[in-house]
């Protein structure tokens, strides 16, 4: 306090994540303390910040999940007086997603224990494909993406697996719906 007055100082905290992966306020205040500081004097303000705090309700998951990434920390008297910054890299929590008929091709192939069934699935099917397309008189070089294994995977990729039934590609709803749940530990 550098006036010749006692005063009183309320110290506030904000936290953000300039590179979040969802929609936040850019800062969120996380701590604050009032402080009664006398004429002429300094006090020394220690405030806590909760890895909880930085949570957020992830729907997906119903919890709260704190997200990876370098925070930016604004101490200050007011979100409009800021007078330090600092960043701090915090890691975040592992998000493991239930798979449902509606997720992705993608996030089906990456999960470690249905994935590799998938992948077999899809090999065999684009194998008939290309054995089919010899037969018509295609050329059965697999340079098409339909003839081609990886591009074909690479395509679908987004393409949500429940649709597969819609095409024939050798699985039908009941199926897709066992991998799910054997995906999920079900």
């Amino acid at each position: 306090n550098t006036g010749s007055r006692d005063g009183r100082e309320v110290v506030q905290v904000y936290v953000g994540l300039p590179d979040s992966e969802v929609e936040r306020a850019p800062r969120e205040l996380a701590a604050f303390a009032p402080v009664d500081i006398p004429a002429g004097e300094t006090r020394r303000v220690e405030l806590i910040v909760r890895r909880e705090d930085l949570a957020y309700w992830d729907e997906r998951v119903n919890r709260f999940v704190v997200e990876g990434g370098t925070y930016r920390i604004d101490v200050g008297a007011s979100s409009r007086d800021l007078r330090r910054q600092v960043d701090v890299e915090i890691a975040g929590d592992s998000v493991s997603l239930p798979l449902t008929l509606n997720s992705s091709i993608g996030d089906v192939l990456a999960n470690p224990v249905v994935g590799p069934v998938l992948q077999k699935q899809m090999a065999g099917m684009m194998d008939a494909a290309g054995a089919a397309g010899t037969e018509g008189g295609g050329s059965g070089d697999g340079g098409d993406a339909i003839m081609n294994p990886v591009a074909m995977q690479k395509m679908l990729a987004d393409f949500p697996i429940g649709r597969l039934a819609a095409f024939g590609m050798g699985m039908d709803k009941a199926q897709l719906a066992q991998l799910i749940a054997a995906a999920n530990g079900e």
